[in-house]
């Protein structure tokens, strides 16, 4: 297996989180490089709203701090892969469940993905998304090519790989205005721009308590807009949902998310 860097973040003070990590990957862990994240609910004001605002054309909604620090992280994260030599390198945050032995096999699945491509390892676990995840065998056994309707559909960053184009596909994306961490399906838009891949080799935690992303997201769902037109946008969107995964299912892909 080639030499692949693990880059981890995590904030300086979640010290219990990589311990567990420790516990859970006794061998790769000491070759993991720490990438210290940006605590958003820290952000001054002026710098906080400048990020926020620029997303704002991207979510039509405001960004809570813990997401725009989770963009600010990977996005420090891809650019320290980019000043190393290495052709592809693994993302994590310190919430990922797993092993040694689903991280090795984790990497192998990097390694035969496309030079443009990116893959998903797993994480969508208690997320109602999940079931318009599908895709199509990849060559390799339980790794899936999805196409760009699944794109939009496949939440979280807690564990994936990147190659050196993706990853710069990625950054000019972020740097044209600020976008979620997670916003796979703005960063992959047509397969022309790379085709996301998928594993489930890795987990994260169903509980949103465990994440400060997914507890801002809870926070944010609960005042969110109501009302009769907000039902029929929600409406739409569901209708749209299935429309594009029968599609899909036409054309020979199938859920690979349990």
């Amino acid at each position: 297996m080639k030499s692949t860097p693990i880059f981890l973040v995590s904030m300086k003070g979640d010290s219990a989180r990589r311990e567990r990590l420790e516990k859970s990957f006794p061998e790769l862990y000491s070759s993991m490089t720490l990438v210290e994240a940006v605590d958003g609910r820290k952000l001054g004001a002026q710098d906080y709203f400048r990020y926020a605002s620029s997303a704002m054309v991207n979510h039509r909604r405001i960004l809570a701090p813990a997401e725009v620090g989770c963009s600010l992280s990977h996005i420090k994260a891809l650019e320290l892969f980019l000043q190393t030599e290495a052709e592809r390198a693994v993302i994590l945050e310190d919430d990922v469940i797993g092993d040694d032995g689903s991280l090795t096999e984790s990497i192998e699945d990097l390694w035969a993905i496309p030079a443009d491509g990116l893959i998903i390892f797993g994480g969508q676990e208690g997320l109602p998304s999940r079931k318009y995840i599908v895709g199509k065998g990849a060559g390799r056994d339980n790794v899936y090519a999805l196409p760009p309707y699944s794109n939009a559909h496949v939440l979280r960053t807690c564990c994936y790989g990147i190659t050196r184009s993706s990853a710069e596909r990625i950054l000019a994306t972020q740097r044209e205005s600020l976008k979620l961490a997670d916003a796979w399906g703005m960063f992959f838009v047509t397969e022309a721009d790379g085709v996301i891949h998928f594993s489930n080799r890795l987990a994260h935690p169903e509980d949103r308590n465990e994440s400060y992303i997914e507890s801002s997201r809870a926070g944010l769902s609960e005042k969110a807009e109501k009302g009769f037109a907000n039902y029929l946008k929600k409406r739409r969107l569901r209708l749209k949902r299935k429309f594009g995964a029968a599609r899909c299912k036409l054309a020979g892909y199938r859920r690979v998310v349990p």
